[in-house]
């Protein structure tokens, strides 16, 4: 799957979502961002169930050793801020 969106819609697609009933219950997405220089960043985007009701966060990702790099306040992820296209290039998964 590859989709171009603004990533105000994808936040509101996983924010939508249905996350499961455990407190660390989470839905993410995966989605890469393009940089000024022409190269690609990978992003992790989750909606975790928290007691207060649901919580967004941006992690950065490493699409060959799933390992997830520095985690972003929804509030502060500029790419967000600024609503940048992205490339979607996984279907929302439920953990």
């Amino acid at each position: 799957m590859l989709e171009v969106m603004e990533i105000q819609e994808v936040a509101e697609k996983l924010m939508k979502s249905k996350v499961g009933n455990y407190m660390d219950s989470f839905n993410y997405i995966l989605i890469l961002g393009k940089e000024k220089e022409g190269y690609l960043n990978s992003y992790q985007m989750c909606v975790q169930r928290m007691d207060y009701g649901k919580e967004l966060y941006v992690s950065e990702y490493d699409l060959f050793s799933d390992e997830i790099g520095r985690t972003y306040d929804i509030e502060d992820f500029k790419r967000l801020i600024e609503n940048q296209e992205v490339y979607v290039i996984s279907e929302i998964e439920k953990i």
